[in-house]
């Protein structure tokens, strides 16, 4: 039976610890990348439109960057890619509001 200690230690033999430059560097090149377009093309079929879920779903989107993201959907509309979902299309202004308020949120207490 393997100690905590034995364990990380095994894991670390194995995978190298993951940094900040890590993530800084996956960003930049999943972002705008095809993989990230077809993640979104996922999450919009999966949820039915809903973008409270495809926001949450997305590998390191912010809230600042919905508009990207829905550039992206309606560029997979128009492109008969995904078809429209009236979750989408007419979406309360609530719901972005609030999503956006949540966003802020987030990102304040991530810099503390």
């Amino acid at each position: 039976d393997r100690s905590s200690d034995e364990w990380s230690n095994y894991w670390r033999e194995l995978y190298r610890k993951v940094t900040v430059e890590d993530i800084v560097e996956f960003e930049k090149s999943y972002k705008g990348s095809e993989e990230e377009r077809n993640d979104v093309k996922k999450y919009y079929n999966e949820s039915k439109g809903d973008m409270d879920t495809i926001m949450s779903s997305i590998m390191v989107v912010r809230y600042d960057e919905e508009d990207r993201i829905r550039d992206i959907i309606n560029e997979l509309i128009s492109e008969k890619e995904v078809k429209k979902f009236k979750t989408f299309t007419q979406e309360d202004p609530k719901k972005r509001k609030r999503r956006e308020r949540a966003g802020k949120k987030e990102a304040k207490e991530a810099t503390k």
